[in-house]
């Protein structure tokens, strides 16, 4: 099961004209499979930053600059 699962994420990431990526301004862990798996569709990612308003300004700065240079998405969503 976990395997047909793993196949259709896959060929769902292929497919998708958009992939939504949703965040937290402390989250900095990313599973390096996913990571990878990410990073070829790179140009269609949108990435959302969540809960900015519950954080100081310099985290979700550093966020912001974590996510860009890990993820490297084609935009990046504060919200």
């Amino acid at each position: 099961l976990h395997e047909t699962m793993m196949k259709f994420v896959s060929v769902s990431l292929d497919d998708a004209d958009l992939i939504l990526y949703l965040v937290e301004p402390g989250e900095k862990e990313i599973p390096e499979k996913t990571l990878k798996r990410l990073l070829k569709v790179k140009d269609r990612i949108v990435l959302v930053i969540n809960k900015i308003d519950a954080k100081k300004k310099d985290e979700t700065e550093q966020a912001i600059a974590y996510w860009q240079e890990k993820l490297q998405p084609s935009a990046l969503l504060p919200v």
